[in-house]
C-alpha cells in the first residue's frame, strides 16, 4: 500500500487482490514504527540486507523523494559485488523492476523524478523513479564520500566499519531542510550487522553503544501508536469494503490524528535491537542451526548466529607492539573501479594499489604446511610496506603462484626477493623443495613458457629462527627502537587475513630442552578446520616472520643489543 494513501469507496478494487508476505515479528514492528535511526544486530539468515535494509530504503524513497542517500561499505569491491546487489535483490522481491523503478550506473530516464541537485556522475550510483540518488561510500576509498551532502546514511556489515571513519561521514548529513525536514527520515541513519567479534581485527562494536541513544519510553509510545494506527487502517479498509460511509469517515479522521502523533514520535527516534537467528526460525528451521554449529564451531556460532558477545581468550598477544600505526587504510585508487559496473565480479589488481611502485622489485615472505601463506611487500626507503596477502588451503604451490601472477600481472619490475621457512630448506633432503618449487611456478607457466619473473631465494642455508628471537626482534622493529631497522606498514584491506593472524596469535611460556623458560608462539590454531586457517591461525603471521626476520636485519638487531641471549644466526 502506498504511503499516506487515503481509503476511498471509489477505489475499492485496490484491495481486492492482496499480496501475502511472510514476516517476522521484529520486521513487522520496525516497519510499523519507521524510526529516524535504526540499528540492528541480527544473526545470520535473518535477511538483514535483502529484507530489512532494502525495504526501509524503499520507504525512505517514497517518503523523502528527491533526496541523496549514501550506501556505506567496508570496501568498494564488497559494495559492488555483495551489498548493493543484495539490496537490489530485495527490491526485486518486493516488486521494484529495473528500468521502471530504478536504474544502476546510468543517468535516469526522462520519466523519473530528479534529485534535488544534479549529480556530477552516475557511475556506481542508483537512481530511482522517486528522484532519489544513491551514492556508494567505502572505507578503503576515503574520497568516495567527499564533496556530497546526504539526507540519509545506510550501511550493512557495520562491524567492518571503523567508528572514527563513520563519525567523519556524519557532517555530510545535511541538505535542504525546507525540502526534506518534514520527513522523520531526514538526517537519519540505518545500519545492520551481525554481532561484532572484537577479538578479531577489523571488527568494531561501536554499534552496540547505540543502544544507549535509544529513549525507551519514546520507542514504547511510538510502537503503541504505530500498532493503533495499523489497526485503524485495517478497520478503514474493512469499512470501505462494506461501504459504511459513517464509520469510514470516523476512522479516517482518527487515522489523521494518529499519523500526526506518530510523525512527532518518529522525529529524533532511535531504535536499537539485538536478535539471534532464531527470530527467523520458522523459515530457517532447526536443521539450519545444526548445520551452522557444525560448520562454524561454538565460538563463531555464538557470535554470528546467537548474537552473543565473544568470550575473550586467555593469554597474551604474541605481537605486543602491533597496533593501528602499522596499518594504512588508503591503499586503493578508487577511480580504477570505474571499469566495473554494479554487480560485476569486481577484482583488485596491483595496478589498483596506490602505494605499489611498479618499477621496483617485490619481496615475498612464505610459510608452508597445511596452508600455504604468502605476504607480498616492497622496501620503500626505510619502510617495508606489505601490499597483499595471498593464501592457498591446498598444498599445491602452483595454485598460490597463479594467484600472485594474476594479481601482479602488470607489475613492470618482475624481480622477487623470496624469504621462506627453514622447513623449505629441510624438505630438500626428503625430495620436496618447497622454495625451489615455488620459484619454478613463479618463473614459468605450466607449459614451460617464461612468465618474465626472476626469483631470488634469499633464505637458503638460513638456520632456525626461534620464536623467542622472533618475539624480541619484531617487538623492537614495531616499536621503532633502532633507526637502522625499517618501519612496518600493512594494507588494512588487502592484508585482512594477515592482520587477523597477527592479532589472534598468543604467546605461551614454557621450558626448552635445556630447562630454560622461553616465549613461544601458540601454534594450536593451526589445527583448526582448513576454512578457518586464514583468519584464525598463525600461518600468515609466520609468512610475515620470514619476510622480516632476514639475516641482515637480524644482525643489526643482534649488534645493537648489549646482551643477546637468543640463538646465534647462521
Amino acid at each position: 500500500m502506498m504511503k499516506n494513501q487515503t481509503v476511498r469507496i471509489d477505489s475499492l478494487s485496490v484491495y481486492d487482490d492482496v499480496e501475502v508476505r511472510y514476516s517476522t515479528w521484529l520486521k513487522m514492528i520496525t516497519d510499523l514504527m519507521e524510526p529516524q535511526n535504526l540499528f540492528l544486530v541480527l544473526g545470520r539468515g535473518t535477511g538483514k540486507t535483502t529484507d530489512y535494509l532494502s525495504e526501509r530504503l524503499m520507504n525512505i524513497c517514497y517518503e523523502m523523494p528527491h533526496s541523496y542517500i549514501a550506501l556505506v561499505g567496508n570496501t568498494y569491491t564488497n559494495l559492488l559485488k555483495n551489498v548493493v546487489p543484495a539490496i537490489i535483490e530485495g527490491w526485486n522481491r518486493k516488486g521494484w523492476i529495473e528500468g521502471i523503478h530504478y536504474v544502476v550506473d546510468q543517468p535516469p530516464p526522462d520519466h523519473f523524478k530528479k534529485p534535488y541537485k544534479t549529480p556530477y556522475e552516475y557511475k556506481h550510483t542508483i537512481s530511482t523513479f522517486t528522484g532519489n540518488f544513491f551514492n556508494y561510500i567505502s572505507m578503503d576509498t576515503p574520497s568516495s564520500g567527499a564533496g556530497n551532502s546526504y539526507q540519509h546514511l545506510a550501511g550493512d556489515e557495520t562491524k567492518y566499519l571503523e567508528k572514527n571513519r563513520i563519525d567523519r561521514l556524519f557532517p555530510a548529513l545535511r541538505g535542504d531542510a525546507t525540502m526534506f525536514a518534514k520527513s522523520p527520515y531526514y538526517l537519519g541513519v540505518t545500519f545492520t550487522t551481525d554481532y561484532p567479534n572484537i577479538i578479531m581485527p577489523g571488527e568494531y562494536d561501536w554499534i552496540l553503544d547505540k543502544e544507549k541513544e535509544m529513549k525507551l519510553q519514546q520507542i514504547k509510545y511510538l510502537l503503541q501508536i504505530s500498532l493503533e494506527l495499523n489497526k485503524t487502517l485495517a478497520g478503514t479498509i474493512r469499512a470501505a469494503k462494506k461501504r459504511n460511509k459513517k464509520l469510514l469517515a470516523t476512522l479516517q479522521n482518527k487515522m489523521k490524528k494518529l499519523s500526526v502523533l506518530k510523525t512527532r514520535l518518529r522525529i529524533n527516534s532511535t531504535f536499537f535491537y539485538k536478535a539471534s537467528s532464531f527470530v527467523n526460525v520458522n523459515i530457517l528451521r532447526l536443521d539450519y542451526f545444526k548445520t551452522a554449529l557444525a560448520a562454524l564451531g561454538e565460538i563463531e556460532f555464538n557470535t554470528a548466529v546467537l548474537s552473543q558477545a565473544p568470550m575473550v581468550e586467555a593469554g597474551q598477544r604474541f605481537y605486543l607492539a602491533f597496533d593501528n600505526r602499522h596499518i594504512y587504510e588508503d591503499g586503493i585508487i578508487r577511480e580504477n573501479y570505474y571499469r566495473y559496473r554494479t554487480g560485476d565480479d569486481a577484482e583488485t589488481f596491483s595496478t589498483d594499489l596506490k602505494y605499489c611502485i611498479p618499477d621496483k622489485p617485490l619481496e615475498i615472505g612464505a610459510d608452508f604446511g597445511n596452508m600455504i601463506s604468502m605476504v607480498v611487500a616492497q622496501l620503500q626507503g626505510n619502510t617495508i610496506r606489505v601490499l597483499k596477502n595471498i593464501f592457498s588451503l591446498s598444498q599445491k604451490t602452483e595454485k598460490i603462484c597463479e594467484r600472485f601472477l594474476k594479481f601482479f600481472a602488470h607489475h613492470k619490475k618482475k624481480v622477487i626477493d623470496f624469504y621462506f621457512d627453514r622447513s623449505a630448506n629441510a624438505y630438500q633432503d626428503v625430495g620436496r623443495d618447497w622454495a625451489n618449487e615455488m620459484k619454478k611456478f613463479l618463473e614459468a607457466w605450466p607449459d614451460g613458457t617464461p612468465t618474465g619473473w626472476t626469483v631470488n631465494l634469499m633464505s637458503r642455508n638460513q638456520g632456525n629462527i626461534e620464536q623467542q628471537l622472533e618475539f624480541n626482534f619484531v617487538k623492537a622493529l614495531m616499536n621503532e627502537n633502532y633507526r637502522e631497522l625499517p618501519n612496518l606498514l600493512i594494507d588494512k584491506y588487502q592484508c585482512r587475513q594477515l592482520i587477523s593472524s597477527m592479532n589472534v596469535a598468543k604467546q605461551i611460556v614454557k621450558k626448552n630442552a635445556k630447562g630454560i623458560s622461553r616465549i613461544y608462539k601458540d601454534k594450536s590454531s593451526e589445527k583448526l578446520p582448513k576454512e578457518k586457517l586464514p583468519m584464525y591461525s598463525t600461518n600468515l603471521s609466520d609468512a610475515l616472520k620470514y619476510l622480516l626476520c632476514r639475516r641482515p636485519w637480524l644482525r643489526i638487531y643482534q649488534n645493537k643489543k648489549s646482551t643477546f641471549s637468543d640463538t646465534e644466526l647462521t
